[in-house]
């Protein structure tokens, strides 16, 4: 399973391009964002496709961590068995127990979508 947090709407969505593309579409994905517009067209965009759970969140803080640690547990999201993917502009870690984090700090989308296909495979 794939968790996006606080990454850019559009980065998302090119890295899930990619990660399809490459033929490793994650069970499950998680996206917390936000852009409402953006984020309504990511779920319009990848309907069908993807189990895609969208969640919007007014700012990437600690608080809603907390709170995304919530619904993930929530949704039966075992922590061993999430990658978990975050802008790298955040001051905190993600959820201890996550099978991998991956920082977006210095990657371009296909790069990203290389290193979570390469986690969830």
């Amino acid at each position: 399973m794939a968790v996006f947090f606080g990454l850019d709407e559009r980065t998302v969505d090119d890295v899930l391009e990619h990660v399809v593309g490459l033929g490793c579409t994650p069970n499950r994905c998680f996206v917390f964002g936000g852009d409402m517009p953006l984020l309504a067209a990511l779920a319009a965009h990848w309907e069908g496709s993807l189990d895609l759970t969208i969640v919007h969140m007014p700012r990437p803080d600690e608080a809603m961590l907390e709170a995304a640690d919530f619904i993930l547990t929530g949704e039966g999201a075992a922590r061993e068995c999430l990658v978990w993917v975050h802008d790298s502009s955040l001051a905190f870690e993600p959820p201890p127990g996550v099978h991998a984090a991956i920082s977006a700090e210095g990657l371009q989308s296909r790069e990203l979508g290389q290193a979570l296909a390469s986690a969830i495979s």
